[in-house]
């Protein structure tokens, strides 16, 4: 289901099954989301972060966006070394692109909620950046 999502890019669809699928179905559009540089999803994931009831969902979304935040260089070829996914982001990511002020929008409003679940407290803590 998920590479079939990322290959339509119909990120409507995804929006509209948040709102009817069982909890399951909902955490796996989220992951499917997750990591998708299209304004499109961006809106899916930050729509859902304000429409959630569980706060568990709300912050899996935030977490969602957060991994959008800006765009890293192209990548250009080479060597990763033996063990890419241990050590430090092999391009890091530090350019801002067009829907880098939803995520933004986003991330504030989930560390000013007046009311929020110490899981949203603690992961916006750990997202901060420039």
């Amino acid at each position: 289901m998920m590479q079939a999502l990322r290959a339509i890019g119909n990120w409507q669809l995804a929006s509209t099954h948040l709102r009817t699928a069982d909890k399951p179905t909902r955490n796996a559009i989220i992951q499917t989301l997750e990591g998708v540089f299209d304004s499109g999803a961006v809106d899916v994931l930050n729509q859902w972060f304000r429409e959630a009831d569980e706060p568990i969902e709300r912050v899996a979304a935030l977490q969602a966006l957060a991994k959008v935040h800006r765009k890293a260089d192209p990548y250009s070829g080479g060597w990763w070394g033996s063990k890419a996914a241990g050590g430090k982001p092999a391009r890091p990511q530090v350019y801002p692109w067009e829907a880098t002020s939803v995520v933004q929008d986003a991330l504030e409003a989930g560390l000013q909620d007046e009311h929020p679940p110490s899981s949203l407290r603690s992961f916006g803590s750990s997202t901060r950046g420039p």
